[in-house]
């Protein structure tokens, strides 16, 4: 599967930038001391490569169940961020394209750590999002950080770009404040959000409605289990619906005009509302997850979902 390769990749990339720190000399005398202690003991020691391959796949499972840290674009490249790293695979030859260092730009420290991603509607630019607060615009072709913005003041947990304007971004964070940007890919412009909206919890999705374009759902987490309307023009919450559950991704369905919303705990549902303005009104639950439900896509028609979860399982509902 195209994920089993990209956790490979990872895993081989990591273990290869870590063991650059060490001289070939100094990794074959541990090894070499390794099994001098493995024959004194009768037993089998794994190598120095057999236990950090171990631990960063560990380390990249975990990673994989976290639903803002992956990613693709229009074309295809997928977005996989692993600590302050974030790595670029080509989904049709399968191959790694790229790698970005956004730790390198500002600090090494472990709140550089990339806490979402999201590419623009154009697959050209790449924002991320820090657990520092902090988010970055980056051209991947040209693999150079066009933008620093100084956004939150707490992790940056959900990204989302307005389809109908490339340049328009909303982000929100693990305080609950919700921030509109304007003109984000505009250079040398003087950044502050356009419009700064507050809910009581972290903001754990975010998603733009197409067909009317003021208009943003946000989901919270677990102590607060609401999904969220607001008008970005007012900067006021429309309507609010209790899921008693937490809220892992939004999906818009345009052709139905309604929403698609993925939960974890207690039910790990996927569940349909109808967009009625100013309400949200439930239309059906799916089951059959075992886990958290991380991912969701629709066809244009909207006759059929797909949902990804936490479980490993890929499932299409019609």
């Amino acid at each position: 599967m195209f994920l089993e390769s990209v956790v490979a990749s990872a895993i081989l990339n990591a273990v290869v930038c870590w063991g650059s720190t060490l001289r070939v000399a100094d990794t074959n005398k541990q090894n070499k001391l390794i099994r001098r202690g493995a024959g004194a003991m009768g037993v089998r020691l794994d190598s120095l490569m057999e236990v950090s391959e171990r631990r960063m796949l560990h380390k990249v499972k975990g990673i994989l169940d976290d639903c803002d840290l992956l990613d693709i674009s229009c074309h295809g490249i997928l977005a996989l961020a692993l600590g302050t790293f974030v790595y670029l695979w080509n989904s049709e030859t399968r191959s790694l394209v790229g790698c970005l260092e956004p730790s390198l730009e500002q600090t090494q420290s472990a709140c550089g750590s990339v806490s979402s991603l999201s590419w623009s509607r154009d697959g050209r630019t790449l924002c991320l999002g820090t657990l520092r607060g902090d988010m970055q615009l980056w051209d991947v072709e040209q693999t150079q950080n066009l933008r620093f913005l100084a956004s939150h003041l707490s992790a940056v947990r959900a990204l989302s770009w307005k389809q109908q304007l490339l340049s328009r971004l909303a982000s929100g964070s693990t305080d609950g404040q919700l921030h509109v940007w304007d003109d984000v890919t505009v250079l040398g412009k003087p950044h502050q959000p356009l419009v700064t909206m507050k809910q009581p919890t972290a903001v754990k999705a975010v998603g733009w409605c197409p067909w009317m374009t003021d208009v943003i759902a946000t989901g919270g987490g677990w102590n607060d289990g609401k999904i969220r309307i607001w008008d970005t023009n007012s900067g006021s919450c429309v309507t609010s619906v209790d899921t008693h559950s937490q809220i892992c991704a939004l999906r818009w369905d345009d052709a139905n005009k309604g929403l698609a919303s993925g939960h974890g705990l207690p039910h790990h549902q996927v569940i349909f509302w109808d967009w009625k303005p100013p309400s949200l009104e439930l239309k059906f639950q799916l089951s059959g997850h075992s886990e958290r439900v991380l991912h969701l896509a629709l066809s244009p028609d909207g006759d059929k979902i797909f949902s990804a979860g936490a479980d490993d399982f890929l499932m299409a509902w019609s």
